[in-house]
C-alpha cells in the first residue's frame, strides 16, 4: 500500500464517523481540521479531492477555518486544472461575506476560463 493510499484513510475515517452520526466537539473537529489541511502537500488527485470534502465538511463546526484560504485561493488560480473547481467550491464554503473583497479578487479572472468545471464553480460564489 503506498502512502498517500494510507493517508486517503484519515480523510475517510473523519467522514464515516460523521455519516454514522458520530458529533464532534468543536475542539475535535478542529483538531482534525488542521489535520487534513497537512495533506494539502501531497500531489495525489485522490487524496487532494478528500482534502477538500474534509475542509468542506468540517469548517462547519471548526475554528479559525479562514487559515486555509491561502492554500485554496493558491489552488484556485494555480496552472493545476483538477484543483480548482474543488477549491473554488471549498472557498464557497468556508467564506462568508465579510470574505468578499478577497473573493472576487482571486476569482474575477474565473468568470471567463474556458474550463468547465472552473466556470461552474465560479457560478457557486455568493456574490451580495
Amino acid at each position: 500500500m503506498t502512502c498517500a493510499a494510507k493517508l486517503r484513510k484519515i480523510p475517510y475515517e473523519i467522514f464515516l464517523r460523521r455519516l454514522q452520526g458520530e458529533q464532534f466537539s468543536t475542539t475535535e473537529a478542529t483538531e482534525c481540521f488542521f489535520a487534513v489541511t497537512k495533506l494539502f502537500q501531497s500531489r495525489d488527485p485522490v487524496l487532494r479531492r478528500m482534502v477538500y470534502l474534509a475542509i468542506k465538511d468540517l469548517s462547519k463546526i471548526s475554528e479559525d477555518v479562514i487559515i486555509v484560504t491561502s492554500s485554496l485561493t493558491k489552488d484556485m488560480t494555480g496552472k493545476e486544472d483538477m484543483y480548482r473547481g474543488p477549491a473554488i467550491r471549498a472557498l464557497c464554503t468556508i467564506t462568508d461575506n465579510t470574505m468578499m473583497q478577497v473573493k472576487s479578487v482571486s476569482c474575477a479572472r474565473l468568470r471567463f476560463d474556458d474550463k468547465p468545471s472552473s466556470y461552474s464553480s465560479f457560478n457557486r460564489l455568493r456574490f451580495p
